[in-house]
């Protein structure tokens, strides 16, 4: 069976479920935590991102290199990274929790606006998330040996996994009145499920993996080498994803983060697929010879075909339709609130769906200057506008800030793509068009039925737009802009899966 087409599907099931399961879940854990508790939720996962860049980027080094060794059979070197990669994780993972939970009360009580009486509640809540931070990195050490055996297709289903463990975890136990320490429990006990399920599967592994109790400084400084610049991509890249949620609850409190937060996780969507099913581009240009210019470049125009056909099909029913999505998902007061930040943001997450590919291309090749380059630049200007614009325009400002900074780490990536694999802009002109013309086409289409339409229930507006998310694909298939050889592909994939 096609390892790429098998990693690509693989991907959409595990983006998928839990997609489906949180839509379902958020508005029943918003009625039982209540519109304060849910936005200091956020910040649970915040926190958590945060002191995850300790990690160094040491992961992604520990992807490229595993994958780059194992090509060249070179046994040795496998169980030195292996092995010094595993304790350099748990030493993280000790230093973080560490740190999550001395500074819990300094967080809840001076930095964010969180009412008084859920002060107790979300101390306690950040002091269990510092336990479940340690099983998060050796799970992140786990899961990158996983994915630079390109065993994408397991990756994605533990990850899918970890993401129903902590959704039904959280919502049965903040039913049963334990509120935000519920959740930090649904998370630990997600965690270290997981960690389990690695530990099978890395045992079964037809690769001999050999753990040692040492730290090679030779390999080492390598690691720190790659991931020091992985890393500078993690910290702002999590600065970015994050410092907006961070300055919502700071300045305009957690009530508004709420309305924030939920229009959010719908938008968040569109980038995660593209980034899941295109998550195998990073090892798979890992082994090409980087001279070969020819051979990247068709990789990357390919990615940046498929990241806009992906991206726009998820784009086109929330643009079209969200704003009925709101109103029978949440309510009417979200929907009023969050309605134009939910278009923003769709078009924010449109943009990063292109810096998943370009990262993996530059990543893969060992430019990964490049990659924290970009992210600096994403991270600094969106700071920036953030705090600008924050206070005069609340929400809207935010949501305009992000769709600026992400456009200007696209454009560094299309300059740095000119300078070292010698693309035309022309070419990735190219590559963008004409997904964006169907989409246009479709979305003038989908407004036009929408004025005739009245929607009753939140199924029906979910099952128009899941026809319009999959016209869109099925007309990009019509138009050719998947190709035929790739289409039989697909279609010999599908009979092998199926059948």
């Amino acid at each position: 069976m096609d390892r790429t087409l098998l990693n690509m599907s693989s991907a959409m099931i595990a983006w998928g479920w839990p997609v489906l399961l949180s839509f379902l879940i958020t508005p029943l854990l918003l009625r039982g935590l209540g519109l304060d508790a849910f936005g200091v939720r956020s910040i649970l996962i915040m926190m958590v991102g945060y002191f995850s860049m300790l990690n160094f980027g040491i992961s992604g080094a520990v992807t490229k290199y595993l994958s780059e060794y194992i090509s060249k059979g070179d046994s040795n070197v496998v169980e030195e990274l292996l092995s010094t990669s595993l304790w350099l994780h748990v030493l993280i993972g000790i230093i973080g929790g560490l740190a999550i939970f001395f500074t819990a009360k300094s967080f809840v009580v001076n930095v964010f606006e969180i009412p008084g009486e859920i002060h107790e509640a979300s101390i306690s809540a950040l002091k269990l998330a510092s336990v479940t931070f340690f099983f998060t990195m050796i799970n992140s050490w786990a899961g990158a040996v996983v994915t630079g055996l390109h065993r994408f297709d397991i990756y994605n289903y533990i990850m899918m996994l970890f993401g129903t463990l902590t959704l039904l975890g959280s919502l049965v136990l903040v039913l049963q009145g334990y509120g935000l320490v519920g959740v930090s429990i649904a998370n630990l006990v997600a965690a270290c499920t997981v960690l389990v399920v690695y530990f099978v599967v890395l045992r079964r592994s037809k690769t001999r993996l050999t753990i040692e109790v040492f730290i090679k400084k030779r390999i080492f400084f390598k690691l720190v080498k790659f991931g020091g610049h992985m890393a500078t991509f993690g910290v702002f890249a999590i600065f970015f994803s994050q410092i907006d949620r961070i300055l919502v609850g700071i300045y305009l409190g957690t009530a508004m983060l709420a309305y924030y937060v939920i229009p959010h996780q719908l938008a968040v969507v569109i980038h995660q697929l593209t980034a899941k099913v295109l998550q195998f581009l990073f090892p798979l240009i890992s082994v090409i010879d980087v001279n070969d210019k020819s051979a990247i470049r068709k990789i990357c125009l390919k990615g940046v075909s498929v990241s806009f056909i992906l991206s726009l099909s998820l784009a086109l029913p929330i643009i079209v339709f969200g704003d009925s999505i709101l109103l029978l998902w949440i309510g009417e007061d979200v929907q009023q609130a969050s309605g134009s930040i939910l278009k923003i943001l769709t078009l924010s997450y449109v943009l990063m769906s292109l810096t998943a590919v370009f990262s993996s291309v530059f990543g893969g090749m060992g430019h990964v200057h490049i990659v924290s380059l970009s992210s600096i630049a994403t991270g600094v200007v969106g700071a920036l506008l953030y705090y600008l614009t924050i206070e005069e325009f609340g929400l809207l400002g935010v949501s305009i800030s992000g769709v600026v900074a992400i456009t200007a780490s696209v454009l560094i990536y299309v300059i740095k793509l000119v300078k070292y694999l010698d693309m035309k802009i022309f070419e990735l002109f190219m590559a963008a068009i004409y997904p964006i013309l169907v989409f246009i086409i479709m979305v003038a289409f989908f407004n036009w039925i929408n004025l005739f339409l009245i929607f009753n229930s939140l199924l029906g507006v979910l099952t128009i737009g899941a026809i319009s998310c999959f016209t869109y694909v099925w007309m990009c298939w019509i138009f050719n802009l998947i190709k035929a050889d790739e289409k039989r592909r697909i279609m010999s994939f599908v009979r092998n899966f199926l059948f």
